[in-house]
């Protein structure tokens, strides 16, 4: 038995039996980080409902635990895990799972996200002696990342709205927010100052984003990630169309099932970012 770190909380600790062979994961950045680290051969059960598009077809032959938030137990526990990977929007049931076997928890803070993105990932490929190449991906996404941040050092008085569409509404996401890495580690300024926690944002109106006057836009429809549907006429609104950025051609569409289903993992992370310097270029 081996001891590791399980981020439930910043002191607790999981005992493991290596080599670990059979992994439940619950949420795509986990699938995804394990993926990177060539590991997709240890996922025997994950979650198959709104499957990212930057994930592929996951294999029939994992099994389906249903939805991020409520994993069927019984699929996980018919999976004989060694390990599983509980992602933040099934957290409530870390103890029930924690009864079918050990439970590392992968899950980015709104505060200091970048140096806990680290711990979770090289944690977790500590577990299977994949660390030297989480350091060499993690050092990859620093490399891009500091053309993002280059940039917005030559740019530091431009103004960056993360805007969430759902459901008929606008949301507005700041520094301390789910899409904290937007400003806090690729340094782009806010254009709101509000500390907002919230997971769905804060709901603004079309004349609150006019006030703020971003000079910058990054728009990610929750809505189209969640259902056939979309919220692409709430772009056209009178208000919007008067921000600086609507007028520089600033307003950047993310992918949303990329930027609301996924993100924190090692490969959704690197594609994140890559989406983020093609907007600036």
């Amino acid at each position: 038995m081996t001891e590791f770190k399980s981020f439930y909380d910043a002191t607790s600790t999981i005992q493991i039996d290596e080599p670990v062979e059979r992994v439940v994961v619950t949420g795509y950045p986990d699938y995804d980080s394990l993926v990177a680290l060539g590991l997709a051969d240890k996922i025997v059960a994950a979650p198959k409902s709104h499957q990212p598009k930057y994930l592929g077809q996951i294999s029939a032959d994992i099994a389906d635990i249903g939805n991020l938030h409520d994993p069927d137990l019984e699929v996980i526990k018919a999976a004989k895990p060694d390990l599983i990977i509980l992602s933040e929007r099934a957290r409530k049931h870390s103890q029930e799972l924690s009864q079918i076997a050990p439970v590392f928890h992968y899950e980015t803070t709104n505060e200091h996200y970048w140096q806990h993105f680290r711990d979770i990932n090289l944690e977790l490929a500590k577990i299977f002696d994949k660390e030297d190449q989480a350091q060499a991906l993690i050092a990859a996404l620093d490399q891009a990342a500091n053309q993002v941040q280059a940039y917005n050092a030559d740019h530091s008085d431009q103004k960056t709205l993360t805007l969430m569409l759902s459901e008929g509404d606008y949301r507005d996401f700041s520094g301390h927010s789910r899409f904290a890495f937007i400003y806090q580690y690729l340094n782009f300024q806010t254009a709101d100052n509000t500390e907002i926690t919230a997971a769905h944002g804060r709901q603004v109106t079309g004349a609150e984003i006019d006030d703020m006057n971003p000079d910058r836009i990054f728009v990610i429809d929750r809505t189209a990630a969640i259902s056939a549907a979309d919220d692409e006429d709430l772009l056209a609104s009178p208000a919007l169309k008067e921000t600086k950025a609507s007028q520089a051609g600033a307003v950047y569409e993310l992918s949303p099932d990329l930027w609301y289903l996924s993100g924190g993992g090692l490969e959704s992370t690197k594609q994140q970012i890559a989406e983020i310097q093609k907007a600036l270029h």
